[in-house]
């Protein structure tokens, strides 16, 4: 029987383990890691994020282990142990080196908290992308750990995104500016909506998807509402939906029957025309109203609420006062994340709002790659013989 060494951990693991090579379990929890099939190396599970997850797999302890496993942990999985919670109970991966020996069938799928590898073992939950969740953000908003959030409206960028480590992608209605040529959000349509989110959907991994409500899909009745959030999830491949303004009987509804809402408060772009254009909210005694209505969709059960263009002072009591996480946009360095407009971190936009930074000048290394291909092709430079078959 080959086997792998599994070395390290807390007061759980105290020495080393012996995994013995058996069949994938039938069922590993949500969050789970699949042991099997693997070329002979190593492979080194590093202590962050993506790893506070449970490892399923066979275990042969060698003598001097101490403690011995609970019965609960042996039953869990019946002859197989489950690993989870040694040493800290909010840890619960703390595995440091997995050494593959030659001719195992087992392996560990690095970060494996995505599709199922081809031919494994599938149920229907198993075979869900398993994605950063609203109880992840609500452990970071306890922990104080600060997080990014990026809007993203295709395939190609939400992959890119995805790998590079951000939790939450927002297909926001801001496509209408940045992708569709609109003059603001109120033209998007459900239809667009969920044309982009799916395409979003597809490529991430990690991530969790949350999908924008765009104008007249939810005001005119909560039955519109639901039914339009629902498609978002069901058709869309949403994790999430995120709706403007002061909609609580709505949140309330959506949460009730398993729907997570991320609230929006402060500007509410869908509300320019009423708002008289892009302002600043909350300024003097408007504050009062803004954070009261933090407070009820709060208690309306939102996951998270987005706090833009308001005061930095406003932003920074909203997030002291609540539970939930929340998200500034133009609202200070006191919130518990920060969400941008892709196109505006990656200088696409000829105008970049105030709140916004430009991480890069996509815009021109864009227009200097398309000069350069035109010359080329003008010149005869292109295509060459690297580029052209035989």
């Amino acid at each position: 029987m080959y086997g792998t060494v599994v070395s390290g951990g807390g007061r759980g693991l105290t020495g080393n383990a012996r995994v013995a090579v058996q069949p994938v379990p039938e069922h590993v929890p949500d969050g789970g890691w699949l042991l099997r099939s693997a070329e002979p190396g190593h492979v080194e599970l590093a202590r962050d994020a993506p790893l506070r997850k449970w490892v399923a797999a066979p275990i042969e302890r060698t003598p001097g282990q101490d403690p011995e496993p609970s019965i609960s942990q042996r039953q869990e999985l019946g002859p197989r142990l489950l690993l989870h919670g040694v040493g800290h109970l909010d840890r619960l991966l703390l595995i440091t080196i997995v050494n593959v020996a030659t001719g195992t069938d087992i392996e560990v799928l690095a970060h494996g908290r995505g599709r199922l590898p081809i031919g494994s073992p599938c149920t229907p939950r198993r075979c869900e992308q398993m994605t950063v969740t609203i109880h992840d953000l609500r452990s970071w908003k306890s922990e104080g750990r600060r997080w990014a959030m990026l809007t993203a409206y295709d395939f190609p960028t939400a992959q890119i995104l995805d790998r590079a480590g951000i939790p939450v992608l927002l297909v926001g209605d801001s496509v209408g500016r940045n992708m569709l040529g609109y003059a603001n959000e109120l033209p998007v349509t459900m239809e667009e909506m969920l044309h982009h989110t799916r395409a979003v959907a597809r490529g991430v991994e990690h991530a969790m998807v949350v999908g924008d409500m765009p104008f007249m899909s939810f005001q005119a009745s909560i039955e519109d509402g639901v039914r339009n959030a629902g498609r978002l999830v069901k058709e869309g491949g949403a994790h999430a939906v995120k709706l403007e303004g002061a909609q609580f009987d709505l949140v309330h509804r959506l949460v009730d029957i398993g729907i997570p809402v991320m609230a929006h408060i402060g500007l509410t772009p869908q509300s320019v025309y009423g708002l008289g254009g892009y302002r600043v909210q909350g300024r003097g005694e408007a504050a009062a109203k803004v954070l009261d209505q933090a407070h009820s969709l709060e208690k309306a059960g939102a996951f998270s609420i987005v706090l833009e263009a308001m005061p930095a002072d406003l932003g920074a009591e909203i997030a002291e006062e609540l539970q939930i996480p929340t998200i500034g946009i133009g609202a200070g360095g006191g919130t518990d994340a920060q969400v941008l407009v892709i196109n505006d971190l990656l200088g696409l936009n000829e105008k970049v709002p105030k709140f916004a930074k430009a991480y890069t000048d996509l815009r021109k290394t864009i227009t200097t790659a398309v000069e350069g291909f035109v010359a080329d092709v003008e010149s005869g430079a292109f295509p060459d013989e690297e580029h052209a078959y035989s």
